[in-house]
C-alpha cells in the first residue's frame, strides 16, 4: 500500500487504514531483510511478465489494480519503509 500512496492511487487515510488493519491481524508492518537477497529474488517473482515486475496494488479498499510502472527509486523507498 506503500507504493500506491506515494503514486497517488490511495490517500493518507487508505494508507493509514491498511496498515492498521495488517497490525490489527498480528502481521508485520516492519520486516527484517536483507536488501540485495529481496532484489535478486524478486527477478523470480511469479508476477514477472517480459522482464518487468508487477506489483498488485489498492485504488480503495477491496479494490486492487495490476500495475508494471514502478520505478527502482520508489521500489528502494518502499523496501526502507518495511525495514526493521
Amino acid at each position: 500500500s506503500f507504493i500506491a500512496y506515494q503514486k497517488k492511487m490511495i490517500d493518507k487515510a487508505v494508507f493509514l487504514r491498511i496498515k492498521n488493519l495488517i497490525k490489527t491481524f498480528g502481521l508485520p508492518v516492519k520486516v527484517k531483510y536483507d536488501a540485495n537477497r529481496v532484489a535478486k529474488l524478486l527477478k523470480y517473482d511469479k508476477k514477472v511478465k517480459a522482464g518487468k515486475l508487477r506489483f498488485v496494488l489498492p485504488i480503495k479498499i477491496g479494490t486492487v489494480v495490476v500495475r508494471d510502472d514502478i520505478d527502482v527509486t520508489l521500489l528502494k523507498k518502499a523496501l526502507k519503509e518495511i525495514k526493521a
